[in-house]
């Protein structure tokens, strides 16, 4: 094994260090945090839904989910065809990410 610290060019490149394994590696940490991320944010938005279906406009944390919730639906749904494939993307970018996880 080759001396990192002589200085030649060619010592260093040969240096065994895998970067584009510690790239990879780094990069599935990000997508891990993004995941755990998107969940938890999934999770709250279930949980203010369920507070105001529950308790109605009183709950301030979450206040107006489900007006925002349901102006996203109309959104998708005033959009037509666009709408519906947007839509789909993001079902399917969610599932895939839940399956793999």
């Amino acid at each position: 094994m080759p001396d990192p610290t002589s200085g030649s060019v060619v010592e260093l490149f040969t240096f065994p260090i895998d970067w584009e394994t510690r790239v990879m590696k780094g990069f599935d940490v990000i997508k891990s945090f993004a995941k755990e991320l998107i969940e938890i944010l999934v999770l709250f938005i279930a949980l203010g839904v369920l507070a105001q279906i529950t308790f109605g406009d009183k709950v301030t944390f979450f206040n107006g989910v489900v007006s925002n919730l349901m102006g996203l639906i109309n959104e998708f749904g005033s959009n037509g065809l666009v709408g519906l494939i947007a839509l789909l993307l993001i079902v399917s970018i969610y599932r895939r990410n839940t399956t793999t996880a």
